[in-house]
């Protein structure tokens, strides 16, 4: 909770209809202060009336992770860590594999929520052809499979900077992360090039994208 200097005020007692209103604040604010407060505009937090709206989170709540990857983003540095989705968008992440030698290629993904659940995945063997169409097909498989589930509030994120060059689809919001935050998606595509069959729907992640599920979730925090 945020006190003003000698008072037992909070933030909110100080922001009325929106606005900031200091007349209850008994010690003398600088006027060079005051214009940098009234420059911010003061926006709650829907689950906590103490807490701003922190816009670097998806939850609009800080966290130290979130404050961290801000001041990364904030000097240039990349960004290569998965983030929960917007409360009621659902996130599908989604990469295609390719194998150089066989040319086989794979689709892998999964869909997950604001809490950062597991909602399903896919993964399947697609033929043979070249890296591009793998990542291509990823994107189609994951639009059938959202769409068969009724899900049309949603984001796909993907690896691949040819992927968001090429692809338009207005219903969905596409969304670039590097590879270190697209694993689990990785790694289901690579055992999709792998398996004889064709893209199939996942209730339950495999043991091994649990663990980079979970590595995904800690790292939100």
């Amino acid at each position: 909770m945020a006190f003003i200097s000698d008072t037992q005020l909070n933030i909110r007692d100080v922001v009325i209809d929106g606005n900031w209103d200091f007349s209850l604040v008994r010690t003398s604010i600088p006027p060079q202060f005051l214009d940098v407060i009234n420059q911010c505009n003061p926006q709650f937090h829907s689950l906590d009336q103490y807490c701003w709206v922190w816009n670097a989170s998806s939850s609009g709540a800080y966290s130290a992770a979130s404050g961290y990857n801000w001041l990364l983003e904030r000097k240039g540095l990349r960004r290569a860590y998965w983030s929960p989705p917007p409360l009621d968008v659902i996130k599908g992440n989604v990469d295609g594999s390719f194998f150089p030698d066989s040319k086989r290629m794979g689709v892998g993904g999964l869909f997950r929520d604001n809490n950062k659940q597991w909602l399903g995945g896919f993964s399947g063997y697609v033929g043979c052809g070249n890296p591009l169409e793998a990542e291509l097909l990823a994107v189609l498989s994951a639009l059938q499979f959202a769409w068969s589930q009724g899900w049309k509030s949603l984001i796909l994120e993907t690896d691949s900077m040819e992927v968001l060059t090429l692809w338009s689809f207005g219903a969905v919001e596409f969304t670039h992360v590097y590879q270190e935050g697209n694993q689990p998606a990785d790694l289901l595509a690579c055992q999709g090039a792998l398996s004889v069959h064709h893209g199939f729907w996942l209730d339950d992640p495999p043991i091994e994208v649990s663990t980079l599920i979970l590595k995904d979730a800690v790292s939100c925090f």
